[in-house]
């Protein structure tokens, strides 16, 4: 072991304890004065090589800039935006690795780029007189290698589904392909043939296959099952490992149902959803317990508890309660998954009425700073593999420095090192045994006055189980004492 950092520090590791303990633990995003967020959008706008965050709410949007690891911090964007903004995404439009970001609102389209000045308004790239937008997705639907946007149109302002085609120069031109208003759309390959089709939702749900060149043709009645009414929230993704994707259709006439896709994207119903969860208000697809399949993060249409769906493999889903933490609490409609901390496993973001919005942080390898260190007083972190429900043993090594990288060194196939492990580090080991909860971490740090304001980080290595690469980087904690 090297050690770099004051030698009179002391550790404490706490006791092993083999129980059920939630496996994501909350944090509050800041700069949310009321509790109504409509939704999330996530991307690497400033193209560093981690994803940032874009809530939208009812007063504006707030976006996330994320220094790394997980270091969200409130960034200023243009304004003023009204209360009754609708419609936010991250799109390309010129093609150089950052992102622009497009709004809507009642009989309003804006889109603005970002530079190293701040954000500028290109608002003029966009055609004029656009039927008015709710629900927008950023994708090269026509295969020229810049990105479009496929608008829903919201039937309560007289809207209307349409296509903003981009010439690769974030210049775009409309037209209307489709037939229909909806609230939501998403680009994805059903039919496995390398173009992006359409699926168009609330009221009812309607897919739109691609020719490849951008010339969609409805296959509705011919793919999807009938009686699928107005569903609230879809997903999609590879449920049950075939290699094509298959549905998750919320809050429909017959209940949430799964959507098996047949290989050609005509669709059956699957075997059934957990009962007694309520209905969907929105969903995403994401792999929360890192065993290969796609598990489902689901929120509450009637603002009931939001549910996590651990999946078996073959698309047969089981209600996984435990795993949320106690502040997970009724009135959550709104969930998103993204790895804002960029550990190599999916964070679940939740909001609602009522609900304070949050980032519910997975602790599958994961270090938390239970509160900033401060000279004579003990520091406490916590430590964790696969919280209460890992089986194997496993070794760990948790590093404490003085410094950190200005950006992330990717190493493949462990992931993003943050620590700067040319500073003075203390590097300590650890060992999991199967079902630990997480591990205390007590430091008791010198009374030296010289400490105080300087920066501290942290970030652990955890070895992961057989078959997969032989250890996976943790987050980065950033502190300073105080």
């Amino acid at each position: 072991m090297r050690t770099n950092l004051p030698r009179s520090l002391c550790l404490v590791i706490g006791p092993f304890a083999a129980a059920q303990v939630p496996q994501f633990e909350p944090w509050a995003l800041p700069g949310i004065p009321v509790p109504l967020v409509n939704g999330y959008e996530t991307a690497d706008f400033d193209a560093d090589g981690d994803l940032d965050l874009l809530a939208v709410t009812s007063f504006g949007p707030i976006l996330y800039e994320n220094a790394g690891g997980g270091r969200l911090e409130p960034t200023a964007l243009p304004g003023p935006f009204p209360a009754n903004l609708r419609t936010a995404v991250f799109v390309d439009v010129d093609g150089d690795g950052t992102k622009e970001l497009f709004f809507s609102w009642s009989g309003e389209r804006r889109i603005y780029r970002h530079q190293a000045t701040g954000w500028v308004d290109i608002s003029a790239n966009l055609p004029s007189g656009i039927p008015n937008v709710h629900g927008v997705v950023a994708a090269d639907v026509d295969g020229d290698g810049d990105q479009d946007l496929v608008c829903g149109g919201s039937f309560l302002d007289n809207g209307q589904d349409q296509l903003l085609r981009n010439d690769g120069t974030g210049v775009f031109t409309s037209s209307l392909p489709f037939t229909g208003t909806s609230f939501q759309v998403i680009a994805c390959d059903v039919d496995g043939d390398f173009d992006l089709d359409l699926l168009f939702f609330r009221p009812g749900l309607q897919l739109w296959r691609n020719d490849g060149a951008g010339t969609f043709s409805d296959a509705t009645a011919s793919s999807l099952p009938a009686n699928l009414a107005s569903p609230a929230a879809v997903a999609i993704g590879d449920v049950d490992a075939d290699g094509d994707l298959d549905l998750f259709v919320g809050a429909s006439g017959l209940g949430d149902r799964i959507l098996v896709n047949n290989g050609d994207g005509t669709f059956f119903v699957g075997a059934a959803m957990p009962g007694g969860i309520g209905s969907a208000s929105n969903s995403a697809f994401a792999d929360v317990d890192g065993d290969g399949d796609l598990d489902l993060w689901r929120g509450n249409l009637n603002y009931g508890l939001p549910t996590l769906l651990l999946n078996n493999g073959t698309g047969v889903f089981t209600n996984a309660p435990s795993r949320l933490p106690p502040q997970v609490i009724a009135l959550a409609s709104q969930c998103d998954t993204a790895d804002l901390d960029g550990d190599g496993d999916p964070d679940l973001l939740l909001a609602g009425l009522g609900t304070t919005p949050s980032i519910l942080w997975n602790l599958h390898r994961h270090v938390t700073n239970v509160a900033p260190p401060a000279p004579g007083a003990v520091w406490n972190l916590e430590f964790a593999s696969q919280p209460g429900y890992g089986t194997t043993l496993r070794a760990a090594l948790l590093g404490i420095g003085f410094g950190a990288l200005p950006g992330a060194v990717d190493v493949p196939p462990w992931g993003s090192l943050w620590l700067d492990t040319n500073a003075p580090t203390l590097y300590l080991p650890f060992y999991f045994q199967a079902l630990d909860a997480p591990l205390p971490v007590s430091i008791v740090i010198p009374a030296l006055p010289g400490l105080s304001g300087l920066p501290i980080f942290v970030q652990g290595l955890v070895e992961e189980p057989p078959g997969l690469p032989f250890a996976h980087f943790t987050n980065l904690v950033a502190t300073a004492f105080q």
